[in-house]
């Protein structure tokens, strides 16, 4: 069905339109309008350009639009045709994906259909085209033309574009019958080539095969015209640059040029095997001769024939991937004259498109573990090749050349070789071989299976050839003259590039060359080592920088056969001649510090007298003294090396050596000097390495304090730029990482002292102060970039802070405990400029929260330092209008308004879309309680505050209770039966979800320490939140003796649950509980799928949970509570405190966050601590906090089953009878004696 092109009223008009109509007589006016919106889409006029462009957009679905702008892109106009090929293309891209999208559709009536119709109408449109060109008169198709081509033929040729290619099959047969060739020869083998070079990008192996089965159907005939065409103008042309310019035009040689390359694609991408055909390896043998043919006539002057260096260039890549993907093919090539055309050409030509064709074609050969067999290599040059003996001076002894084990038997053919192999195999029948396709596992010496053979001759091959013109030394050699020495030009023009180089002179293939060479033998290395050390190569030293850059890319294959005199000769002229300066010296330095830059990735396997000389001469470099341009270089340059070295050796005693022979403050001096290059790699490695060294450095001399402080004192004033602060703050936080975290906070001795002054001398420096006030925070860091790492830094500071922080020196707690109420102040002022929540950092309220329990944790040692039973927290506070204000006696500028701190925590606890936050409420919320109970648990305010947070408790636990909507399958459920009706049962979930468990797990050291500091107002409080929020007191039971038993990897909370229940089970009544518990371990449905909710019956057969004897309840509650005991037992006491809640430890930029062992404790202690005593809290040990906790608990147990027994002993004797010997021993002993030995 014909789709007519519906023209539009309004034109656009067009400013080259008229010069593009000119050349078109009797054009219809579709041809005409297609060909203004063309013009329009170029025109300097915008609107012009938007409107043409989406005209073309509406007409990308027209069949006929699309088959005009075909028709269009015919006419001999490059600009117009560009143009044309480029809409469609896109269109035919847009129809790809509109398949693509409904394969798996079922709505593909429309789109679909449609889109299937505008492809095969542009498919026949192409044919057409292509039927025009490969007329008699017809014209060349261009490379957009073939392009489009490729990209429709990628999933339609050729199933679904048959005649496509049975036109191209029939007109290349009958172009290699042709004497003279034409420019249908050309159209058909360049669309050919294009649509094979799309189909071998195709990686499936569906469409592998496919690649395969049409290179075996375009070969023949290809391989007919490439014979025809080089018997008769290329085989007896001895040509020079002006013959062949007169026996080829340009069409035959571009035609030759895709010919070439189509070939060599079919080869590596198609044909298989052909290892095994004589006469496909006899063409491959043709086109190498005609690649050499090609060297000669591009030596003379590639500038002038261009086609001819583009043959050229092709044929060299064609055979870089046939290297690669093919190797074996070249097992009974000529190998020597395929690589010494190569050679040759190197050696006598500069050309360097070609150049470096040719070195990426040898690394490939080089790099092939078929024709560069490490295996097969080594076993050559050490029995059969033929080396140069050099005089030396190397202390290394070479080993005398064996005789030749075996002669190896070169085939001509691949069937010569079978033949071979089946003679080999069967004189050594007693032998077992291993049938494998590898050839790196069968023996030297044994015959093998045929790939193994093939792969020895493929390396021998090429090992002779190398040994012919000299072998792999005479060729690095070759390479190290040609490709590795630089000019004087070439020097200067990279010394004056930048002042500090930190990239190659030039990147050269040569290197990567040698580097994939990994040649191992010893007369290599030798030749290597004697150039470096020789006294007449010292003064030359172009070359020399050439042999150092050499020695440096073939150290890894050498560097086992390096010994200690072999490091040390080559230190001493490396010494000799980093005093060199200029251009010419710069360079030099930058080849040694790349040669000890190899050598530090190897610092471990070396012996300890060859690191001290390496160390030695790194630090001979840097602390070299002047401020010029060469002393500045040798210092930079060889901190790369020096930083990793110790990076590998900071733990070893070689440093202890070291630092008594070097003087330590003129290698800092040197690094601070190399800290201010603007690089920053450099800048961060050099005060990273400055840090470290003056932490890890205390002598007996002690004078880190002297070396930190020169640290500081590029940190301040104008040297204090973002990336000197970033470099300093990234230092410090990577030290802090790598220290372990517990031991900092049990032992005050651990981190050295002068690191916390340091670090706060850091902070000092980097926070702003407001300009009017010094006790007012303007911003947190100088830069807005550094904010986070400056908060990380500050709550590392404070997480790694002793227990026992009373020993730190009083100064430095001045300091750091001055900050507090600024920062404070600065958070409530975000508050009241209305800047929401969300936009404060948590790290800034992780600060606050741990500042607020350093100031605890200090009352705590001060009231335990004066031994005074009657001194309590509250005096600390005193009263100032409407605001509490803490005063510690002994630091008096530390003036806290403690109502802040309770305005913060109530607005923290009431976001609850952002967890952090909400957590940092409740961590000031239980500090407050815990640390200042006695003057906040009779405030009016404080009290609200808890009350709510109680109905929030009691919510969690409720929603715990009930089963959700839709349950999932297999989920476990409890029932309860009441003492009232025990024929009736209620079910709810035996587990709380992990958001419901972790929510309860915040809530309740706040609520028991509630319970136990003021149980009247807890009680009154609780009854009120049950009737207020309609809550099932069964439920809320229930919910906490699962999450006790939840809570089985966190003591603390398990005692802190059980605490919590039995106070429940107290204030709301005996007659409230249930009396038995069933689990059921599925979910029970009836058969339309509802949960059932209640049941009336209690099947006998179900596991019973609890039994309705008060007994067998308290004795579960008693053996949660000796579970946790025996699991301390088995830890030996060695536990710290649990943390309560896992976010207190976080991951920022690579930098981890320390979890915070002071909060943790003061949690604890608030959670499950009868009594808040400062005087024992200040020297509380782990087994003190377990002990108070446990007997808390039991306490409470105990008391319970009082209550539940009215008076009577009966209850309470028949318990004690099972109770264990460790639980009456605990009950019985006295607090003060908590910290004992729990063993009894």
């Amino acid at each position: 069905m014909s789709i007519t092109l519906i023209l539009p009223k309004e034109k656009i008009v067009s400013n080259n339109y008229k010069k593009v109509m000119s050349n078109l007589v009797g054009a219809s006016p579709e041809t005409l309008y297609v060909l203004e919106l063309l013009n329009g889409t170029t025109s300097p006029v915008e609107e012009i350009r938007i409107n043409a462009h989406n005209k073309i957009l509406e007409l990308e679905k027209n069949t006929s639009f699309l088959c005009t702008l075909l028709d269009i892109s015919q006419l001999r106009n490059d600009c117009i045709s560009k143009l044309a090929l480029i809409c469609v293309k896109n269109a035919v891209s847009k129809v790809r994906a509109i398949n693509i999208q409904h394969t798996n559709s079922q709505n593909i009536e429309s789109d679909s259909i449609n889109s299937a119709n505008l492809l095969t109408a542009i498919k026949t449109k192409i044919l057409q085209i292509i039927a025009n060109a490969c007329s008699n008169d017809g014209t060349i198709i261009t490379t957009e033309f073939a392009i489009l081509v490729r990209k429709i033929g990628r999933w339609d040729y050729p199933l679904n574009w048959l005649p496509l290619h049975e036109s191209l099959r029939a007109t290349l047969e009958v172009c290699g019958n042709k004497q003279s060739h034409d420019i249908i020869t050309y159209n058909a083998v360049f669309l050919i080539y294009h649509i094979m070079k799309e189909k071998t990008s195709m990686r499936l192996l569906r469409d592998r095969n496919m690649t395969s089965k049409l290179a075996e159907t375009f070969f023949p005939p290809a391989s007919i015209l490439w014979f025809n065409t080089w018997t008769n103008k290329w085989k007896y042309g001895a040509f020079t640059i002006e013959s062949f310019q007169s026996t080829f035009n340009d069409l035959e040689i571009k035609i030759s040029m895709y010919l070439d390359s189509l070939l060599l694609c079919l080869y590596s991408n198609g044909l298989k095997n052909v290892y095994q055909s004589s006469e496909r390896l006899q063409l491959l043998e043709h086109i190498i001769k005609k690649q050499n043919v090609i060297f000669n006539l591009t030596k003379v002057n590639t500038r002038q024939n261009i086609n001819l260096v583009k043959n050229l260039k092709r044929l060299l890549r064609g055979f870089s991937r046939l290297i690669e993907h093919e190797p074996m093919d070249f097992a009974f090539l000529d190998m020597e004259a395929f690589l010494n055309g190569i050679f040759d050409y190197l050696a006598t030509t500069q050309e360097e498109e070609i150049i470096k064709e040719c070195m990426t074609l040898l690394t490939n050969v080089v790099k092939s573990p078929v024709i560069n067999n490490n295996r097969y290599s080594a076993y050559y040059y050490e029995y059969q090749g033929k080396q140069h003996d050099y005089v030396t001076s190397s202390p290394m002894r070479i080993a005398q050349r064996k005789a030749v084990a075996e002669s190896f038997t070169f085939c001509k053919t691949f069937d010569e070789m079978k033949a071979h192999c089946e003679s080999l195999k069967s004189s050594h029948s007693d032998a077992n071989y291993k049938r494998t396709s590898s050839p790196l596992k069968m023996g030297l010496y044994m015959g093998g299976n045929i790939s193994e053979h093939i792969s020895k001759q493929c390396t021998f091959m090429f090992c002779e050839s190398l040994s012919r013109r000299g072998g792999p030394l005479q060729f690095m050699e070759f390479i190290r003259s040609k490709f590795l020495t630089l000019t004087i030009d070439e020097i200067e023009e990279w010394a004056l590039d930048e002042l500090i180089p930190t990239q190659e002179p030039q990147l050269s293939l040569a290197t990567e060359l040698i580097d994939a060479m990994k040649v191992t033998c010893a007369e290599s290395f030798q030749a290597i080592f004697n150039a470096i050390v020789a006294t007449e190569t010292s003064r030359d030293f172009i070359r020399l920088e050439s042999i150092l850059n050499l020695y440096s890319i073939t150290f890894p294959s050498f560097a086992n056969l390096h010994s200690y005199k072999h490091y040390i000769s080559i230190l001493c002229t490396l010494k000799s001649i980093v005093s060199v300066e200029g251009h010419l010296g710069k360079l030099i330095i930058f080849r040694c510090s790349r040669i000890l830059n190899v050598w530090s990735r190897r610092i471990n396997l070396l012996d300890q007298e060859t690191r001290l000389h390496i160390l030695k001469f790194l630090l001979y470099c840097v602390c070299c003294q002047g401020d010029s341009d060469h002393s500045l270089n040798l210092r930079v340059q060889h901190l790369v090396p020096l930083y990793r070295v110790y990076k590998e050796t900071a733990d070893e005693p070689i440093w202890d050596m070291i630092f008594k022979e070097v003087n330590i403050e003129q290698l800092i001096i040197g690094l601070l000097s190399i800290s201010k290059v603007p690089i920053p790699s450099i800048k961060y490695k050099s005060l990273r390495l400055v840090c470290e060294i003056c932490l890890e450095h205390d002598g007996s001399d002690s004078n880190t304090s002297k070396y930190l402080s020169m640290v500081k004192s590029i940190c301040t004033g104008e040297n204090y730029t973002l990336q000197v602060a970033e470099s300093i703050l990234q230092t410090s936080l990577s030290f802090l990482n790598s220290l372990d975290w517990q031991k900092c906070f049990n032992d005050d001795l651990y981190i050295n002292p002068h690191l916390f002054q340091f670090l706060i001398d850091l902070l000092l420096n980097t926070i702003v102060f407001d300009s009017s006030s010094e006790n007012r925070l303007a911003t947190i860091s100088k830069y807005n970039e550094l904010e986070e790492e400056t908060l990380t830094l500050w709550l590392c500071l404070l997480r790694l802070l002793p227990r026992n922080v009373a020993r730190l020196d009083r100064t430095f707690i001045v300091n750091i405990c001055n900050l507090f109420p600024p920062l404070v102040d600065y958070v409530c002022d975000i508050k009241n400029t209305h800047i929401p929540i969300m936009e404060t950092s948590s790290l800034v309220l992780d600060i606050i929260v741990e500042y607020f329990a350093l100031i605890i944790d200090l009352t705590w040692f001060f009231i335990h330092s004066r031994q005074d039973p009657g001194i309590t927290t509250s005096m600390f506070i005193t009263q100032n209008g409407q605001s509490l204000i803490y005063r510690h006696p002994e630091m008096h500028s530390i003036n806290l308004d403690l109502n802040k701190i309770q305005t913060l925590a109530l607005r923290y606890i009431q976001e609850e879309k952002n967890m952090d936050i909400t957590v940092c409420g409740l961590h000031l919320v239980t500090l407050l309680s815990c640390g200042f109970n006695q003057v906040f648990m009779g405030s009016q305010e404080f009290v609200v505050i808890l009350f709510n947070l109680l109905v929030r408790f009691c919510q969690q636990l409720q929603e715990a209770g009930t089963i959700p909507q839709t349950p999932n399958e297999g989920m476990g459920l409890v029932a309860l039966c009441s003492k009232t009706s025990e024929t009736t049962s209620r079910w709810q979930p035996s587990k709380l979800s992990p958001s419901h468990l972790n929510w309860v797990g915040l809530f309740l050291p706040i609520v028991v320490r509630w319970g136990l500091d003021c149980p009247n107002t807890f009680n009154e409080s609780l009854l009120r939140a049950v009737v207020e929020g309609n809550f099932v007191s069964e439920t809320i039971f229930i919910s906490l003796m699962n999450a006790s038993v939840q809570f089985r990897n966190n003591p603390t909370l398990q005692h802190s649950a059980i605490t919590c229940a039995c106070m429940f089970m107290a204030c709301l009544g005996k007659e409230a509980f249930p009396r038995l518990f069933i689990q059921r371990k599925r979910l029970n449905t009836n058969p339309g799928g509802q949960f059932l909710r209640h049941s009336t019956s209690i099947d006998p057969s179900e596991q019973f949970f609890m039994c309705s004897d008060e007994r067998l309840i308290f004795s579960y509650l008693l053996d949660v509570a000796t579970a946790t005991l025996n699991l301390f037992e088995q830890s030996k006491s060695s536990t710290m405190f649990t943390s309560p809640h896992s976010c207190y430890k976080r991951d920022l930029a690579n930098m981890s966050i320390p979890s915070s062992n002071r909060i943790n404790l003061c949690v604890n202690i608030s959670a499950t601590h009868a009594k808040i005593d400062p005087h024992k809290l200040a020297i509380a040990t782990p087994t003190f906090v377990f002990m108070g906790s446990i007997k808390c608990t039991l306490d409470w147990i105990f008391n319970l089953i009082q209550y539940m027994s009215n008076g009577s002993e009966d209850l309470m004797t028949s318990f004690m009878a099972n109770v264990p010997d460790k639980i009456k021993y605990i009950l019985t002993k006295d607090n003060n004696d908590s910290s004992n030995t729990i063993t009894h």
